[in-house]
């Protein structure tokens, strides 16, 4: 009987365990403070607006249903996807950066190709080089947590929503360029122009998920610079413009039945952002017989600002599906980054009747110095005239450090023409993952 009994203290101690964590869990799927003041605020309101009226059909409704009944209405209250824009502006604009780096690198590989005597180099004459490279890349960012500890799903007592929605995400490149040697082999100048797409698609909620697409151009000069056969210099500068549309899950209230479709609703967002980028780096190439080992260091910094916009709803018929009111006003963004780059790239030529084919492979240590949680400020349209606190949003720290690694092969041909593959590939981030295919052509006249 004694043996008994405990077992049955035993069920019972787990059984308030499981209670108590569920209990936690669905406190942090409160419906976040700006919405309940505002919720209460037009109900002293005996005149609302359509709008209004909405906003606080749906708001009761996901208040009475805040104890977890319906977290996935809560969810598609906290707009965590307002960071995208941001961080995709940011990726779009760095890669097209990348793009012409590789073009530099590639066309010092080629000057030492011709400067060691071997036909399948640059010829004397050819002075001029033009380029075009593709990319395709594909990854995933992960769920993150705010700066203070709250998650995607945080404490109704903070103002500020925190953190950020996972996304799957994959996106085209397109560079090309028109680059001159000067004689004696130490300087090239150069000018490229650039477009990519970026679509980031949400995926850690069981609902219609909502997208954010980029497309960009971008327009660039370069310049590098070798002051001996060992050193080389390159800087790049960058401006660009981006057109960003995206949607993301609300609330949808059917007045058919008097109930809250948790996630039904779309609410649609169009703006634009401007980017200026610089990136300065040099390296010292080591030979051992045919062996190339170049360690490096490059410093990248971008500053991306997005103009303001007010979303708009797709469901607004007073007498079945209505979001109306559940549309955000934001405010103009402007993000940096500033990441410094220590890496070591190592190719070994291999010559054919054919051409000169040289398999290479590079690492880099990169380190974001810039990018901290910043804030996005919001307001409520449906709020206006109303003293109550906006609901803003203050995105997560990234993971700051972390790898890069890359092989692949370029071909030097007869009469100037040459071609590379490469993949890359992020390593050790915690928040991202991102591997890049990319291939060119290059013709030296």
């Amino acid at each position: 009987m004694s043996l008994i009994k405990d077992k049955k203290n035993t069920i019972v101690s787990f059984a308030s365990i499981v209670i108590s964590t569920i209990s936690i869990t669905t406190v942090q799927a409160q419906l976040p403070e700006p919405y309940k003041q505002v919720c209460a605020s037009l109900g002293n309101n005996n005149s609302p607006t359509h709008e209004q009226q909405n906003f606080q059909n749906i708001c009761n409704d996901v208040i009475a249903k805040e104890d977890g009944a319906d977290n996935e209405a809560i969810a598609a209250l906290r707009h965590e996807e307002l960071s995208v824009q941001g961080n995709a502006s940011l990726d779009s604009s760095r890669k097209h950066t990348n793009q012409i780096t590789t073009r530099i690198n590639g066309l010092r590989q080629s000057i030492k190709g011709g400067a060691s005597g071997d036909n399948n180099g640059l010829l004397e004459s050819s002075r001029w080089g033009f380029f075009a490279n593709v990319g395709y890349n594909k990854g995933d960012r992960k769920q993150t947590i705010g700066i203070d500890g709250t998650g995607a799903l945080g404490d109704a007592s903070q103002a500020i929503v925190q953190g950020e929605r996972a996304a799957d995400f994959d996106g085209d490149a397109l560079s090309i360029g028109l680059d001159y040697r000067f004689p004696g082999e130490k300087i090239i100048v150069g000018t490229a122009f650039g477009y990519s797409k970026l679509n980031s698609h949400f995926t850690d909620q069981n609902q219609s998920g909502g997208n954010t697409k980029l497309k960009g151009q971008y327009l660039s000069v370069y310049s590098s610079y070798l002051p001996s056969d060992k050193i080389y210099m390159d800087g790049i500068v960058s401006i660009g413009n981006n057109s960003i549309n995206g949607s993301r899950p609300v609330p949808v209230y059917d007045n058919r039945t008097a109930t809250v479709l948790a996630s039904d609703g779309k609410a649609f967002s169009e703006t634009d952002s401007q980017q200026l980028s610089a990136s300065i780096g040099m390296g010292y190439e080591f030979n051992r017989n045919a062996l190339n080992i170049t360690p490096y260091t490059r410093l990248d910094y971008t500053n991306t600002d997005i103009d303001a916009y007010t979303e708009t709803v797709l469901d607004n018929d007073p007498s079945a599906r209505n979001s109306s009111g559940m549309a955000l006003a934001v405010e103009k963004q402007s993000v940096d980054s500033l990441i410094g780059v220590l890496g070591i790239r190592t190719s070994y030529p291999i010559s054919s009747s054919g051409g000169v084919f040289v398999p290479q492979a590079s690492l880099e240590l990169n380190r974001q110095f810039r990018q901290d949680a910043r804030l996005i400020d919001a307001s409520l349209p449906v709020a206006i005239g109303l003293n109550t606190p906006k609901p803003s949003t203050k995105t997560s720290q990234l993971d700051r450090t972390y790898l890069k690694l890359g092989l692949g092969v370029s071909a030097l041909f007869p009469n100037g023409h040459s071609g590379f593959i490469q993949i890359e590939s992020l390593q050790a981030n915690n928040d991202l993952s991102d591997t890049a295919i990319k291939a060119g052509y290059k013709l030296e006249f």
